[in-house]
Protein backbone atom coordinates (compact mmCIF):
# COMPACT_ATOMS: atom_id res chain seq x y z
CA UNK A 1 0.00 0.00 0.00
CA UNK A 2 3.04 2.25 0.98
CA UNK A 3 4.16 1.24 -2.61
CA UNK A 4 1.31 2.59 -4.47
CA UNK A 5 0.96 6.11 -2.83
CA UNK A 6 4.80 6.92 -3.22
CA UNK A 7 3.83 5.80 -7.08
CA UNK A 8 1.28 8.62 -7.11
CA UNK A 9 2.71 11.27 -5.18
CA UNK A 10 5.71 11.21 -7.89
CA UNK A 11 3.47 11.36 -10.39
CA UNK A 12 1.72 14.54 -8.98
CA UNK A 13 4.50 15.95 -8.62
CA UNK A 14 5.88 15.13 -12.42
CA UNK A 15 2.39 16.73 -13.79
CA UNK A 16 2.52 20.00 -11.65
CA UNK A 17 5.90 20.80 -12.75
CA UNK A 18 4.77 19.99 -16.84
CA UNK A 19 2.50 22.17 -15.99
CA UNK A 20 4.54 25.22 -14.67
CA UNK A 21 6.47 24.53 -17.83
CA UNK A 22 3.47 24.60 -20.30
CA UNK A 23 2.12 27.99 -18.01
CA UNK A 24 5.55 29.67 -18.69
CA UNK A 25 6.11 28.70 -22.47
CA UNK A 26 2.82 29.68 -22.96
CA UNK A 27 3.56 33.74 -21.11
CA UNK A 28 6.04 33.81 -23.27
CA UNK A 29 3.78 33.33 -26.92
CA UNK A 30 1.35 35.91 -25.53
CA UNK A 31 4.21 38.45 -24.63
CA UNK A 32 3.19 41.48 -26.20
CA UNK A 33 6.85 42.12 -27.66
CA UNK A 34 6.18 39.12 -30.12
CA UNK A 35 2.51 39.96 -30.78
CA UNK A 36 1.70 40.80 -34.47
CA UNK A 37 -1.02 43.89 -35.39
CA UNK A 38 -4.12 42.34 -36.26
CA UNK A 39 -4.78 44.53 -39.20
CA UNK A 40 -1.34 43.35 -40.34
CA UNK A 41 -2.35 39.68 -40.46
CA UNK A 42 -6.08 40.53 -41.51
CA UNK A 43 -5.40 40.58 -45.56
CA UNK A 44 -4.17 37.21 -45.37
CA UNK A 45 -7.28 35.84 -44.23
CA UNK A 46 -9.00 36.39 -47.61
CA UNK A 47 -7.54 32.98 -49.00
CA UNK A 48 -9.44 29.99 -47.67
CA UNK A 49 -7.96 28.06 -49.84
CA UNK A 50 -4.19 27.09 -50.85
CA UNK A 51 -2.88 28.41 -53.78
CA UNK A 52 -0.44 26.38 -56.28
CA UNK A 53 3.16 28.16 -56.69
CA UNK A 54 3.05 30.75 -59.51
CA UNK A 55 -0.14 30.04 -59.84
CA UNK A 56 -2.17 33.83 -61.33
CA UNK A 57 -5.40 34.91 -59.14
CA UNK A 58 -8.09 35.91 -60.88
CA UNK A 59 -9.55 39.29 -59.95
CA UNK A 60 -13.23 39.85 -58.82
CA UNK A 61 -15.32 41.70 -61.58
CA UNK A 62 -15.57 45.47 -60.25
CA UNK A 63 -19.48 47.22 -60.27
CA UNK A 64 -19.16 50.20 -61.38
CA UNK A 65 -22.26 53.18 -61.98
CA UNK A 66 -22.97 53.58 -65.87
CA UNK A 67 -21.60 56.53 -67.61
CA UNK A 68 -24.47 58.44 -68.22
CA UNK A 69 -25.33 60.29 -70.84
CA UNK A 70 -22.06 62.65 -72.44
CA UNK A 71 -22.00 65.38 -75.50
CA UNK A 72 -22.40 63.69 -78.86
CA UNK A 73 -18.98 63.33 -80.66
CA UNK A 74 -18.10 62.12 -84.03
CA UNK A 75 -14.64 60.60 -85.12
CA UNK A 76 -11.71 59.32 -83.18
CA UNK A 77 -8.42 60.37 -82.64
CA UNK A 78 -5.62 59.22 -80.58
CA UNK A 79 -3.60 62.02 -80.57
CA UNK A 80 -2.81 64.14 -77.88
CA UNK A 81 -3.88 67.95 -77.80
CA UNK A 82 -5.76 67.71 -81.24
CA UNK A 83 -9.90 67.48 -82.04
CA UNK A 84 -12.91 70.26 -82.35
CA UNK A 85 -14.41 72.08 -80.30
CA UNK A 86 -18.35 71.69 -79.51
CA UNK A 87 -20.69 74.93 -80.23
CA UNK A 88 -23.45 73.39 -78.39
CA UNK A 89 -24.14 70.29 -75.62
CA UNK A 90 -25.97 67.11 -77.31
CA UNK A 91 -26.57 63.61 -75.88
CA UNK A 92 -26.57 60.45 -77.18
CA UNK A 93 -29.70 58.07 -76.67
CA UNK A 94 -27.10 55.46 -75.40
CA UNK A 95 -24.18 55.77 -72.83
CA UNK A 96 -21.07 56.25 -74.43
CA UNK A 97 -19.41 53.17 -73.14
CA UNK A 98 -16.47 53.57 -70.26
CA UNK A 99 -13.12 52.72 -70.65
CA UNK A 100 -12.12 49.36 -69.66
CA UNK A 101 -9.17 49.34 -66.25
CA UNK A 102 -6.80 47.53 -69.23
CA UNK A 103 -7.82 50.22 -71.40
CA UNK A 104 -7.58 52.96 -68.93
CA UNK A 105 -3.80 51.71 -67.51
CA UNK A 106 -2.20 51.41 -71.20
CA UNK A 107 -3.46 55.38 -71.51
CA UNK A 108 -2.34 56.37 -68.50
CA UNK A 109 1.34 54.30 -68.91
CA UNK A 110 1.49 56.53 -72.36
CA UNK A 111 1.25 59.73 -71.00
CA UNK A 112 3.66 58.44 -68.30
CA UNK A 113 6.08 57.93 -70.31
CA UNK A 114 6.16 61.28 -72.07
CA UNK A 115 6.23 62.78 -68.77
CA UNK A 116 8.15 60.85 -66.39
CA UNK A 117 11.31 58.91 -68.97
CA UNK A 118 11.48 55.64 -66.82
CA UNK A 119 15.04 54.45 -66.45
CA UNK A 120 15.49 50.67 -66.48
CA UNK A 121 15.85 49.57 -63.30
CA UNK A 122 12.30 51.57 -62.52
CA UNK A 123 10.59 49.25 -65.24
CA UNK A 124 11.77 45.93 -63.46
CA UNK A 125 8.92 43.94 -61.90
CA UNK A 126 9.29 44.33 -57.69
CA UNK A 127 10.71 41.93 -56.41
CA UNK A 128 13.12 41.36 -53.24
CA UNK A 129 15.12 38.68 -51.81
CA UNK A 130 16.32 38.35 -48.55
CA UNK A 131 17.63 35.71 -46.03
CA UNK A 132 14.12 35.33 -44.19
CA UNK A 133 11.74 35.94 -47.45
CA UNK A 134 11.25 36.51 -51.20
CA UNK A 135 8.83 38.64 -52.90
CA UNK A 136 7.78 39.00 -56.26
CA UNK A 137 4.78 40.91 -57.71
CA UNK A 138 3.14 40.38 -61.47
CA UNK A 139 4.42 43.18 -63.22
CA UNK A 140 0.99 42.50 -65.57
CA UNK A 141 -1.52 43.01 -62.63
CA UNK A 142 0.57 45.65 -60.75
CA UNK A 143 1.78 47.96 -63.29
CA UNK A 144 4.81 49.55 -62.48
CA UNK A 145 5.22 54.12 -63.04
CA UNK A 146 8.42 55.61 -62.26
CA UNK A 147 8.83 58.51 -60.07
CA UNK A 148 10.54 61.16 -60.01
CA UNK A 149 13.27 60.53 -57.86
CA UNK A 150 14.22 57.09 -59.55
CA UNK A 151 11.25 55.26 -57.27
CA UNK A 152 8.51 53.39 -58.80
CA UNK A 153 4.49 53.01 -57.98
CA UNK A 154 2.70 49.80 -57.99
CA UNK A 155 -0.53 50.38 -58.88
CA UNK A 156 -2.92 47.77 -56.67
CA UNK A 157 -6.11 48.45 -58.57
CA UNK A 158 -7.85 45.61 -57.69
CA UNK A 159 -6.59 46.44 -53.62
CA UNK A 160 -5.91 42.43 -53.80
CA UNK A 161 -2.27 44.16 -51.92
CA UNK A 162 -2.44 42.15 -48.68
CA UNK A 163 -1.64 45.07 -45.67
CA UNK A 164 1.23 42.77 -44.83
CA UNK A 165 2.86 42.48 -48.20
CA UNK A 166 2.80 46.16 -48.43
CA UNK A 167 4.35 46.45 -44.90
CA UNK A 168 7.03 44.47 -46.76
CA UNK A 169 7.72 46.23 -49.60
CA UNK A 170 7.55 49.96 -48.19
CA UNK A 171 9.89 48.52 -45.32
CA UNK A 172 12.68 46.87 -47.71
CA UNK A 173 12.39 50.06 -50.44
CA UNK A 174 10.96 53.19 -49.00
CA UNK A 175 11.24 55.19 -52.66
CA UNK A 176 8.05 53.06 -53.28
CA UNK A 177 4.90 54.00 -53.28
CA UNK A 178 1.59 52.02 -53.36
CA UNK A 179 -1.64 53.34 -54.90
CA UNK A 180 -4.89 51.89 -54.61
CA UNK A 181 -7.80 53.14 -57.20
CA UNK A 182 -10.13 52.17 -59.70
CA UNK A 183 -8.40 53.09 -63.35
CA UNK A 184 -11.44 54.03 -65.39
CA UNK A 185 -10.12 56.79 -66.94
CA UNK A 186 -11.05 58.81 -63.40
CA UNK A 187 -10.07 61.99 -61.75
CA UNK A 188 -9.18 60.44 -58.54
CA UNK A 189 -7.18 57.72 -60.23
CA UNK A 190 -4.92 60.46 -61.91
CA UNK A 191 -4.51 62.48 -58.81
CA UNK A 192 -3.12 59.51 -56.76
CA UNK A 193 -0.55 58.84 -59.60
CA UNK A 194 0.51 62.40 -59.75
CA UNK A 195 0.87 62.48 -55.67
CA UNK A 196 2.94 59.71 -55.67
CA UNK A 197 4.99 60.79 -58.46
CA UNK A 198 7.09 63.50 -56.61
CA UNK A 199 6.41 66.53 -59.09
CA UNK A 200 7.83 69.77 -57.81
CA UNK A 201 4.17 70.93 -57.79
CA UNK A 202 0.58 69.71 -58.97
CA UNK A 203 -2.51 72.07 -58.92
CA UNK A 204 -5.82 70.77 -59.58
CA UNK A 205 -9.35 72.63 -61.04
CA UNK A 206 -6.43 74.95 -63.19
CA UNK A 207 -7.77 77.98 -65.31
CA UNK A 208 -6.10 80.46 -67.45
CA UNK A 209 -6.72 83.20 -69.17
CA UNK A 210 -6.08 84.34 -72.78
CA UNK A 211 -6.73 87.82 -73.63
CA UNK A 212 -9.45 90.38 -72.62
CA UNK A 213 -11.81 90.67 -75.59
CA UNK A 214 -12.20 88.27 -77.21
CA UNK A 215 -11.58 86.47 -73.92
CA UNK A 216 -10.41 82.36 -74.45
CA UNK A 217 -10.66 80.45 -70.87
CA UNK A 218 -8.88 77.10 -71.01
CA UNK A 219 -9.69 74.99 -67.60
CA UNK A 220 -7.89 71.43 -66.84
CA UNK A 221 -7.83 68.89 -64.27
CA UNK A 222 -4.19 69.41 -64.01
CA UNK A 223 -1.04 71.29 -63.76
CA UNK A 224 1.94 70.06 -63.39
CA UNK A 225 5.03 71.48 -62.70
CA UNK A 226 7.40 68.50 -63.23
CA UNK A 227 10.59 70.42 -61.54
CA UNK A 228 11.21 74.05 -59.74
CA UNK A 229 12.32 75.20 -62.73
CA UNK A 230 9.53 74.05 -64.98
CA UNK A 231 7.86 77.48 -65.40
CA UNK A 232 11.32 79.05 -66.22
CA UNK A 233 11.27 76.20 -69.16
CA UNK A 234 8.32 75.92 -70.45
CA UNK A 235 7.76 72.54 -68.86
CA UNK A 236 4.63 72.50 -67.36
CA UNK A 237 2.35 70.01 -68.11
CA UNK A 238 -1.31 70.12 -68.78
CA UNK A 239 -3.89 67.24 -68.27
CA UNK A 240 -7.30 66.95 -68.96
CA UNK A 241 -8.90 64.24 -67.65
CA UNK A 242 -11.67 64.55 -70.62
CA UNK A 243 -13.12 62.24 -73.21
CA UNK A 244 -13.79 64.97 -75.25
CA UNK A 245 -10.74 66.06 -77.65
CA UNK A 246 -9.63 70.06 -77.20
CA UNK A 247 -9.29 71.69 -80.62
CA UNK A 248 -6.15 72.29 -82.36
CA UNK A 249 -6.01 75.81 -81.93
CA UNK A 250 -6.27 75.50 -78.07
CA UNK A 251 -3.14 73.22 -78.12
CA UNK A 252 -1.13 75.65 -79.95
CA UNK A 253 -2.20 78.09 -77.63
CA UNK A 254 -1.52 76.33 -74.61
CA UNK A 255 1.90 75.67 -76.47
CA UNK A 256 2.75 79.31 -77.19
CA UNK A 257 2.21 79.80 -73.85
CA UNK A 258 4.78 77.43 -72.40
CA UNK A 259 2.37 74.78 -71.73
CA UNK A 260 1.94 71.29 -73.21
CA UNK A 261 -1.47 69.59 -73.46
CA UNK A 262 -1.84 66.24 -72.24
CA UNK A 263 -5.49 64.64 -73.31
CA UNK A 264 -4.58 60.49 -72.37
CA UNK A 265 -8.57 59.63 -72.34
CA UNK A 266 -9.27 61.73 -75.27
CA UNK A 267 -11.09 59.56 -78.34
CA UNK A 268 -14.00 61.49 -78.98
CA UNK A 269 -14.66 64.60 -81.79
CA UNK A 270 -17.88 66.96 -81.10
CA UNK A 271 -20.13 67.04 -83.67
CA UNK A 272 -20.25 70.70 -85.03
CA UNK A 273 -23.91 71.73 -85.05
CA UNK A 274 -25.13 71.95 -88.43
CA UNK A 275 -27.03 74.80 -88.79
CA UNK A 276 -25.81 77.97 -89.73
CA UNK A 277 -23.74 80.36 -87.03
CA UNK A 278 -22.49 83.61 -88.61
CA UNK A 279 -20.17 85.90 -87.11
CA UNK A 280 -20.17 89.35 -88.94
CA UNK A 281 -17.06 91.41 -88.09
CA UNK A 282 -16.80 94.87 -88.64
CA UNK A 283 -13.51 96.32 -88.92
CA UNK A 284 -14.31 99.39 -90.69
CA UNK A 285 -14.39 102.85 -88.82
CA UNK A 286 -16.26 105.62 -90.64
CA UNK A 287 -19.61 106.10 -89.72
CA UNK A 288 -21.01 105.41 -93.44
CA UNK A 289 -18.95 102.49 -93.76
CA UNK A 290 -20.40 101.06 -90.40
CA UNK A 291 -23.48 101.12 -91.71
CA UNK A 292 -23.36 99.32 -94.76
CA UNK A 293 -21.47 96.69 -93.39
CA UNK A 294 -24.27 96.51 -90.36
CA UNK A 295 -26.76 96.17 -92.99
CA UNK A 296 -24.45 93.87 -95.49
CA UNK A 297 -24.92 91.25 -92.39
CA UNK A 298 -28.86 91.47 -93.35
CA UNK A 299 -28.14 91.09 -96.64
CA UNK A 300 -28.96 94.19 -97.43
CA UNK A 301 -27.32 96.73 -99.46
CA UNK A 302 -29.27 100.47 -99.52
CA UNK A 303 -29.13 102.82 -102.26
CA UNK A 304 -26.53 105.89 -101.54
CA UNK A 305 -27.60 109.54 -101.34
CA UNK A 306 -30.98 108.79 -102.44
CA UNK A 307 -33.68 111.75 -102.80
CA UNK A 308 -36.97 110.61 -101.05
CA UNK A 309 -40.28 112.60 -101.73
CA UNK A 310 -41.90 114.24 -99.09
CA UNK A 311 -44.43 115.57 -100.97
CA UNK A 312 -44.84 113.96 -104.63
CA UNK A 313 -45.82 116.59 -107.23
CA UNK A 314 -48.62 114.35 -108.88
CA UNK A 315 -50.65 115.01 -105.22
CA UNK A 316 -51.33 118.71 -105.45
CA UNK A 317 -48.58 119.84 -107.80
CA UNK A 318 -45.63 121.02 -105.12
CA UNK A 319 -42.72 118.44 -105.43
CA UNK A 320 -40.55 118.34 -102.14
CA UNK A 321 -37.72 115.68 -101.98
CA UNK A 322 -34.88 115.34 -99.33
CA UNK A 323 -31.79 113.59 -99.83
CA UNK A 324 -30.88 110.29 -97.79
CA UNK A 325 -27.57 108.95 -97.17
CA UNK A 326 -29.26 105.54 -96.78
CA UNK A 327 -32.67 103.82 -98.44
CA UNK A 328 -33.17 100.34 -98.88
CA UNK A 329 -36.83 98.22 -97.82
CA UNK A 330 -36.73 95.61 -95.86
CA UNK A 331 -40.24 93.24 -95.48
CA UNK A 332 -42.15 95.70 -97.61
CA UNK A 333 -40.98 98.20 -95.11
CA UNK A 334 -39.08 101.42 -96.39
CA UNK A 335 -36.48 102.81 -94.26
CA UNK A 336 -34.32 105.88 -94.22
CA UNK A 337 -31.09 106.53 -92.80
CA UNK A 338 -29.42 109.61 -92.18
CA UNK A 339 -27.28 111.85 -90.34
CA UNK A 340 -28.17 114.70 -88.26
CA UNK A 341 -26.12 117.89 -88.94
CA UNK A 342 -27.79 120.17 -86.57
CA UNK A 343 -30.28 121.90 -89.48
CA UNK A 344 -33.24 122.18 -87.71
CA UNK A 345 -35.31 122.14 -91.40
CA UNK A 346 -33.90 118.89 -92.09
CA UNK A 347 -34.63 117.13 -89.13
CA UNK A 348 -38.20 118.76 -89.50
CA UNK A 349 -38.31 116.71 -92.87
CA UNK A 350 -37.57 113.34 -92.42
CA UNK A 351 -39.87 113.70 -89.11
CA UNK A 352 -42.85 114.16 -91.87
CA UNK A 353 -41.41 111.28 -93.87
CA UNK A 354 -42.20 109.32 -91.03
CA UNK A 355 -45.81 110.39 -91.25
CA UNK A 356 -45.39 109.24 -94.73
CA UNK A 357 -44.70 105.54 -94.00
CA UNK A 358 -40.95 105.60 -93.75
CA UNK A 359 -38.73 104.15 -91.22
CA UNK A 360 -36.32 107.06 -90.23
CA UNK A 361 -32.93 106.21 -88.61
CA UNK A 362 -30.78 109.36 -87.47
CA UNK A 363 -27.69 109.06 -86.87
CA UNK A 364 -25.47 111.90 -84.29
CA UNK A 365 -21.84 111.93 -86.02
CA UNK A 366 -20.33 110.41 -83.14
CA UNK A 367 -22.26 107.42 -83.24
CA UNK A 368 -19.74 104.11 -83.28
CA UNK A 369 -20.33 100.97 -83.94
CA UNK A 370 -22.60 100.14 -80.69
CA UNK A 371 -24.73 103.10 -80.68
CA UNK A 372 -25.31 103.13 -84.71
CA UNK A 373 -26.37 99.34 -84.44
CA UNK A 374 -28.34 99.71 -81.49
CA UNK A 375 -30.60 103.09 -83.82
CA UNK A 376 -30.59 100.30 -86.73
CA UNK A 377 -31.69 97.07 -84.74
CA UNK A 378 -34.45 98.96 -82.71
CA UNK A 379 -36.28 100.72 -85.48
CA UNK A 380 -36.16 97.40 -87.49
CA UNK A 381 -37.29 96.09 -84.62
CA UNK A 382 -34.39 93.01 -83.80
CA UNK A 383 -34.00 92.25 -80.50
CA UNK A 384 -30.39 92.28 -79.11
CA UNK A 385 -28.25 94.19 -76.70
CA UNK A 386 -24.64 94.92 -76.71
CA UNK A 387 -22.67 92.66 -73.87
CA UNK A 388 -19.71 90.18 -73.50
CA UNK A 389 -21.58 86.95 -74.92
CA UNK A 390 -20.55 83.29 -74.38
CA UNK A 391 -19.94 82.20 -77.51
CA UNK A 392 -18.41 79.14 -76.73
CA UNK A 393 -19.66 77.15 -73.01
CA UNK A 394 -19.99 74.04 -72.54
CA UNK A 395 -19.66 72.42 -69.06
CA UNK A 396 -18.63 69.06 -70.42
CA UNK A 397 -15.73 71.06 -72.63
CA UNK A 398 -12.68 72.64 -70.85
CA UNK A 399 -12.81 75.83 -72.34
CA UNK A 400 -14.79 78.93 -73.35
CA UNK A 401 -15.03 81.92 -75.44
CA UNK A 402 -16.59 85.36 -74.53
CA UNK A 403 -16.96 88.57 -76.77
CA UNK A 404 -18.21 91.54 -76.65
CA UNK A 405 -21.18 92.57 -79.83
CA UNK A 406 -24.90 91.75 -80.11
CA UNK A 407 -25.38 88.14 -80.09
CA UNK A 408 -29.06 87.92 -82.16
CA UNK A 409 -31.75 85.17 -82.62
CA UNK A 410 -33.06 84.25 -85.78
CA UNK A 411 -32.49 87.40 -86.93
CA UNK A 412 -32.25 87.24 -90.79
CA UNK A 413 -35.58 86.87 -91.99
CA UNK A 414 -34.60 83.18 -93.15
CA UNK A 415 -34.35 82.69 -89.23
CA UNK A 416 -30.48 82.64 -89.07
CA UNK A 417 -28.55 83.57 -85.77
CA UNK A 418 -25.94 86.45 -86.20
CA UNK A 419 -23.78 87.85 -83.97
CA UNK A 420 -22.11 91.18 -84.77
CA UNK A 421 -18.65 92.44 -83.29
CA UNK A 422 -16.45 94.81 -83.93
CA UNK A 423 -13.73 93.28 -81.79
CA UNK A 424 -10.39 92.57 -83.71
CA UNK A 425 -10.17 88.50 -83.65
CA UNK A 426 -6.56 87.55 -83.36
CA UNK A 427 -6.06 84.69 -85.89
CA UNK A 428 -6.50 81.68 -82.51
CA UNK A 429 -9.86 83.20 -82.49
CA UNK A 430 -10.59 83.15 -85.59
CA UNK A 431 -9.89 79.40 -86.26
CA UNK A 432 -11.13 77.99 -82.55
CA UNK A 433 -14.58 79.69 -84.07
CA UNK A 434 -14.09 78.34 -87.23
CA UNK A 435 -13.79 74.84 -85.53
CA UNK A 436 -16.74 75.25 -83.49
CA UNK A 437 -19.05 75.59 -86.59
CA UNK A 438 -18.92 79.56 -86.84
CA UNK A 439 -18.94 81.34 -90.18
CA UNK A 440 -16.92 84.64 -89.92
CA UNK A 441 -17.73 87.17 -92.61
CA UNK A 442 -15.52 90.36 -92.44
CA UNK A 443 -16.33 93.76 -93.81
Amino acid sequence: MLFFLQIRVAFITVISFMALFCVSDLYAVMDPRFELDSQVISGLKERTKPQQVGAKRTPKPVKRKSAGTVPLRKGQSGNYASGNAPGQSFKLESPVPALTDQEAVARTQTLWKMMVPPQHEQQKPLSFETPTFSLSLDHERYPVFARMNGGRIILDQNGTIPPLVKFLIEDKDPSVRIVSEFPGGSKKFISSLLEAAGFYSVEENFSMEFGTDPKITVRADFKVEKKADSLINQDVVVISNSRTTFPSSIGNLLKKGGFLLYEPFATLRPLVPQESRTIHSVSVKKQPEIVDSILSAFSLFPEKNKHVDVFPASDNGVSLSVRAERFFVRGEKRYVITTFDGDPVSYTLFRILETRGFNVIILAAEDDFRKVTEKILSRMKIKGSFAQHNLLQDDSSGYSLQMSGFKLDNANLSGEDLFLTDRPMNPVVRELLKESGFTINNR
